[in-house]
């Protein structure tokens, strides 16, 4: 089979899924965001795997295995030109996760200016990211149009399926402000956990807090990496 009948079949498989999701209503079923609940039903098991892998070597087993799996959704979103909210679903529900273990193990035992550190920062990312995902580019026939939307984006730099979107002229500041935002807080939780946990590096263990500075920290590798693309980007504009 060659690869656009593979990359078809694919793309009915997720298309009848997403057409199946849905709920009885009194007017009529209603569909479901398949790929908002799908993930947060992946993000709930590999939860579940992390709490019950108490040696190290699992707990970074199953985040490699985590982060293969959304490299793998990642390129199939943009080689089959498709667009999912499930990175966005993925992005919402690991920043809430993380903030739970903040509030139930971390919080206690920080300074007043790194908890409020914290929640300037995660208030910024927040606002950045809802103002690159909600803003929305003035269509015009002078721009190219986006092979994964399909929208016509003035200024468009790429498609960025971690908004579901393009990024523009529009929300090209918030995007850029989101990444860095984001970038800083996943390694000022990671420092924060990491440093007060002395039992993880003494018996090398993984309890609850410690994996999700684990996976903080590999989101933060990953957003300084989209980070540094986008500064690229700019500085070798004409």
């Amino acid at each position: 089979m060659c690869a656009p009948e593979r990359r078809a079949k694919l793309r009915g498989f997720f298309r009848a899924c997403a057409d199946r999701a849905r709920i009885p209503w009194p007017s009529g079923a209603k569909r479901l965001n398949a790929g908002a609940l799908a993930a947060a039903a992946v993000l709930w098991a590999l939860r579940r795997l992390l709490e019950l892998s108490s040696c190290w070597q699992w707990v970074l087993f199953w985040l490699v295995l985590g982060g293969l799996h959304l490299a793998w959704v990642h390129l199939t979103c943009l080689q089959l030109n498709m667009r999912s909210d499930y990175l966005v679903s993925w992005l919402l529900v690991s920043i809430a996760g993380l903030y739970y273990d903040f509030l139930v193990h971390v919080w206690r035992r920080q300074s007043w200016f790194q908890i409020l550190w914290c929640h300037a920062l995660l208030a910024e990312v927040l606002a950045s990211f809802l103002a690159a995902l909600l803003l929305k580019p003035k269509q015009e026939d002078s721009e190219s149009m986006c092979r994964v939307c399909g929208h016509i984006v003035p200024g468009r730099d790429h498609h960025c399926v971690w908004i579901n979107q393009c990024v523009g002229s529009h929300n090209h500041r918030a995007f850029l402000c989101f990444l860095l935002g984001l970038t800083v807080l996943s390694w000022s939780y990671a420092c924060m956990v990491l440093s007060a946990d002395l039992e993880f590096w003494t018996e090398m263990r993984c309890p609850p807090p410690v994996d999700g500075a684990l996976y903080a920290a590999a989101g933060g590798i990953f957003t300084s990496l989209l980070l540094l693309g986008q500064v690229i980007s700019i500085s070798t504009m004409a």
